[in-house]
């Protein structure tokens, strides 16, 4: 696998795709302050309301995944700059990890509704 992401990476890039990527980039760096400043934002208004934990696990999570997300916007953008490939690859390899920690966390959010469904359908037929 490693092997073939080396060889896709060795891909000239045309000016089209580096403008793609560069706006790309961009949006990345954005997405991931705004997204920073929303979970301060969560964090303080959840503390003020009393859910200390849970507003200290979800800023932790949302801070870490937002981290890969402006990490790739960086890494992209000085590697399109310097056309400096080894910083591209480890651009696309923080993309991917940001895409894949949220994969899993919408498998998990998919799992624990279908899990309420079924508890609520249960606790619906023993209540009567």
């Amino acid at each position: 696998m490693e092997n073939n992401l080396n060889d896709i990476f060795k891909l000239e890039m045309s000016p089209k795709l580096k403008e793609d990527l560069r706006a790309a980039a961009t949006w990345g760096r954005i997405i991931a302050i705004m997204g920073l400043c929303s979970a301060a934002l969560s964090l303080i208004v959840s503390i003020t309301r009393g859910a200390v934990l849970s507003a200290l696990i979800v800023a932790a999570i949302s801070v870490f995944i937002y981290l890969y997300l402006f990490k790739f916007g960086n890494e992209a953008k000085k590697a399109l700059d310097t056309n400096d490939q080894q910083l591209l690859n480890e651009g696309l390899l923080s993309l991917r990890t940001y895409f894949k920690i949220l994969g899993v966390i919408m498998i998990i959010v998919i799992i624990i509704c279908v899990l309420a469904i079924v508890f609520a359908m249960v606790g619906a037929m023993i209540k009567f």
